[in-house]
């Protein structure tokens, strides 16, 4: 997570790219954060050389 922004660094891990593709925009007037998913850890995104890998189904990171 970016310590100034509280977002992620990446949402997206290829071969060739790591970075933010994906985001979610609200008002808190309609919607509110009920909780928050632990973003997994670059090394393990690169861990079988990008996504989508044996542990994660796609090429984005579920937001």
């Amino acid at each position: 997570m970016d310590p100034l922004t509280n977002e992620p660094l990446f949402t997206n891990c290829t071969r060739d790219f790591i970075g933010t593709l994906d985001s979610i925009f609200y008002t808190a007037n309609f919607l509110a954060v009920e909780s928050l998913l632990e973003l997994l850890d670059e090394d393990i995104l690169r861990k079988d050389t990008a996504l989508p890998s044996p542990e994660c189904s796609s090429d984005h990171i579920a937001l």
